[in-house]
């Protein structure tokens, strides 16, 4: 359900319950990971070469994990607008909706993170 009134406060309980406690979490690091085949898979397809990657609302970063063990040696960028992320898994901070790299990417990810900007 889309979030257009209320701002959410990704702190640590949001990330305990929706990331790191397994009763309650919507995604895990294996859900990412057929997801990040899938996208591989189809990039091997178009002969693209994957050697960046940016990820808005990267989380605590399955992206990162789930890509470095098929390709080692792409550059991964993790954009978080939680503070408590940021310090936490060192991401950088912005949004989608304003951060900009001055750089082009070979990849963009930006899953599970349109809900929670206004309309």
């Amino acid at each position: 359900m889309p979030n257009t009134n209320k701002r959410t406060h990704f702190d640590k309980p949001y990330y305990q319950r929706y990331y790191l406690n397994s009763q309650t979490r919507s995604v895990s690091e294996s859900d990412v990971q057929g997801i990040v085949d899938f996208v591989l898979a189809y990039a091997r397809r178009l002969d693209i070469t994957l050697r960046t990657a940016i990820d808005f609302g990267c989380g605590v970063g399955y992206w990162q994990t789930c890509l470095r063990r098929r390709l080692k040696k792409t550059q991964y960028m993790g954009i978080e607008e939680s503070a408590f992320a940021v310090r936490k898994y060192g991401w950088t901070r912005g949004s989608v909706t304003n951060f900009a790299s001055g750089a082009t990417h070979d990849l963009v990810i930006c899953q599970s993170v349109l809900q929670y900007l206004n309309a």
